[in-house]
């Protein structure tokens, strides 16, 4: 655990913040706790490097709306492989710091509710709502159709040259 904490405490001295787990309401703090100490310095460009996927529906707009509100330029890095909720944190990024690395590979499934118990029917019902509410909100960042993210969706994963194309990142890494 103390090796973790170097490992963010090096990253956080060059400002990058990295999420490399589902997005879970105590990650979420931990997120905010770096991003507010990156605050110190608005002037400061930062990164967070994303490699990542699904997570918590709420803690994932909440982190959103945090992200938005930074008072310095923030950069969103996706790496290795990145899905689900993932995917909306890095196209919900502001036009020209949306990348990604050459091999950086992207999936768009929507969310699984969190449902439990025996009620077939709920949890399905919670299935559709939370698709919908996921390529909606992906569909309007990226100015197209939920019809249009949805099919992109059952193409499994996908090359960051073709999120490229699609308008999820702005520009791949180089070397």
């Amino acid at each position: 655990m103390e090796q973790a904490a170097q490992m963010r405490a090096r990253l956080l001295a060059e400002r990058i913040v990295y999420l490399g787990q589902e997005l879970q309401p105590p990650v979420l703090q931990m997120l905010r706790a770096q991003f507010q100490a990156l605050a110190a310095q608005p002037e400061q460009p930062a990164s967070c490097y994303l490699s990542c996927g699904g997570g918590d529906w709420k803690a994932t707009l909440e982190l959103l709306e945090f992200l938005n509100s930074l008072p310095f330029p923030l950069v969103r890095v996706a790496m290795g492989e990145v899905s689900g909720l993932g995917v909306l944190l890095l196209a919900s990024g502001p036009q020209g710091r949306r990348v990604a690395s050459a091999d950086a590979r992207l999936r768009l499934p929507p969310p699984t509710p969190t449902a439990t118990g025996s009620d077939t029917q709920r949890y399905l019902q919670e299935l559709r709502e939370s698709g919908q509410r996921y390529y909606s909100q992906l569909a309007a960042v990226l100015g197209t159709s939920p019809a249009e993210v949805q099919s992109w969706s059952s193409q499994g994963a996908v090359s960051a040259q073709q999120a490229l194309q699609w308008g999820l990142i702005d520009r791949l890494l180089t070397a």
